[in-house]
């Protein structure tokens, strides 16, 4: 028995169809040397060498920093993806 009243639906996905664009970030990580800091400390502190940082920031004295320096003790990014349209 068929009911007249009953109707087909159809439905309908749209996909948005495009490319994905990936963005990245990248920046540096300063550090502030306060009074009683040194290059030993401060490289384990942010898992690097001694050589490292002093390279990074043309360090000549190892043993020499100057409180309210600031230094680059690394590197950070972040990334998001977006969909571009065609």
């Amino acid at each position: 028995m068929r009911d007249k009243g009953l109707r087909r639906l159809k439905s309908y996905i749209y996909i948005r169809c495009g490319v994905a664009e990936t963005i990245t970030i990248s920046y540096d990580v300063k550090y502030t040397i306060v009074e009683g800091d040194n290059l030993t400390q401060t490289a384990k502190m942010f898992n690097t060498s001694v050589d490292q940082l002093a390279t990074d920031n043309g360090i000549k004295d190892k043993d020499k920093i100057d409180a309210g320096a600031v230094i680059k003790v690394g590197t950070g990014s972040y990334g998001y993806s977006q969909l571009k349209s065609k």
